[in-house]
């Protein structure tokens, strides 16, 4: 489960919170240390230069169960992402 709330700050600009709840203990797929239950919790900005495209920055903080995955109890991770779109679109105000 996952709860999010992103701001339009300005315009082509947004930021965004995100807190997540992964559950996998009593599933069939905890094969392994990388399956366990964790919360995450994340923070983006977001640009977008134009309609067909979006520019973003996402910090996550995983909180995981104590175990060996990863080295320790959490992890931290920075993601660069580039989005662009390609072809016809319904026709909208940008």
């Amino acid at each position: 489960m996952y709860s999010q709330v992103v701001w339009g700050f300005h315009k082509g600009w947004s930021a965004g919170v995100r807190g997540d709840f992964l559950h996998m203990e009593n599933s069939a797929f905890t094969d392994g240390p990388e399956r366990q239950s964790r919360w995450r919790i994340s923070a983006d900005l977001t640009y977008f230069p134009s309609e067909f495209s979006k520019l973003r920055l996402q910090y996550n903080h995983d909180i995981l169960k104590a175990n060996d995955f990863l080295g320790g109890s959490s992890a931290d991770s920075v993601f660069l992402q580039f989005e662009f779109a390609l072809g016809a679109h319904a026709a909208h105000k940008f």
